[in-house]
């Protein structure tokens, strides 16, 4: 008798395990992945992870004075550092450019990770990394540190080594 409730609570102790294993798996956890501090704003990376792997990416921009932000680019960077831009408006879910951004409040620009991937290896270039780039209505370009992919199609920093 002793031995099946043993079993019993084993088995309890083994579905709460799986429970919680699922529950964890399936929560979106959002990573940063870069941050540039300009004088004029603050340009940040985010991604969105679920079930292991990248849904989307968040280009995020806070600016510290008020501006206009006409485009949002991608950089790609060939083996030979050689630069081809890309505009990513048509990829940019809810596209609101230009865009005035008040002083202090943040604004997230999501690129869904399909859509992301398409863009860029659509390109004719044969890229190393790529950059998210915020251009405003003066032309100055805000750039992210260098991204790439690895071979699972996860992004990562390539500078540090760190893979998210």
């Amino acid at each position: 008798m002793e031995d099946i409730i043993g079993y019993m609570i084993l088995f309890v102790f083994g579905l709460g395990a799986l429970y919680l294993y699922q529950w964890r798996k399936e929560k979106v956890r959002m990573f940063p992945l870069s941050e540039q501090i300009y004088p004029e704003l603050i340009l940040t990376v985010l991604i969105i992870k679920q079930s292991g792997e990248i849904k989307s990416v968040i280009l995020r921009v806070e600016a510290k004075k008020e501006m206009i932000l006409k485009k949002i680019l991608v950089d790609l960077i060939s083996h030979e550092n050689k630069f081809y831009s890309v505009a990513l408006n048509d990829v940019i879910e809810e596209n609101p450019l230009p865009l005035k951004l008040p002083a202090g409040k943040p604004f997230d620009f999501k690129l869904e990770m399909t859509d992301l991937k398409n863009e860029i290896t659509g390109q004719s270039v044969k890229f190393n990394a790529f950059r998210l780039v915020a251009q405003n209505d003066d032309g100055k370009k805000f750039k992210s540190h260098r991204l790439a992919f690895n071979k699972r199609w996860s992004v990562f920093r390539p500078d540090t080594g760190k893979y998210n």
